[in-house]
């Protein structure tokens, strides 16, 4: 019973070393950044802490817009296929159903 709980020990040390240092490889430049001293405007800081990047320097990539939900899916059920099938988001949300960033017209889901 002794060796049982001994190697149960070793293998959770083993785990947990493993996930410590998983996350420590990370640079910036995977994340499709760029380190420096000041994001620039057109640019956000992304979190973390990155061995390419020197003590005071952010990872700094590039700010994207958030999309706007166009077509809200009320169901992926093949028998339920057609326009009742789809309608306008309120508001840029989807009170039922699944948001597309795609418009009603150019999907399957609502022909």
């Amino acid at each position: 019973m002794t060796n049982l709980y001994g190697a149960m020990g070793a293998g959770l040390l083993i785990l947990v070393l493993t996930a410590s240092f998983a996350h420590a490889g990370e640079t910036c430049g995977m994340m499709g950044g760029t380190c420096r001293d000041v994001c620039g405007a057109k640019e956000q800081a992304e979190t973390g802490d990155f061995m390419d990047c020197k003590e005071k320097q952010e990872c700094c990539v590039a700010r994207s817009e958030p999309q706007a939900v166009q077509c809200c899916i009320y169901s992926f059920d093949a028998k339920n296929y057609g326009p009742g099938n789809c309608g306008a988001p309120l508001r840029g949300v989807c009170g039922k159903g699944s948001g597309s960033l795609v418009a009603c017209e150019k999907l399957n889901f609502c022909k």
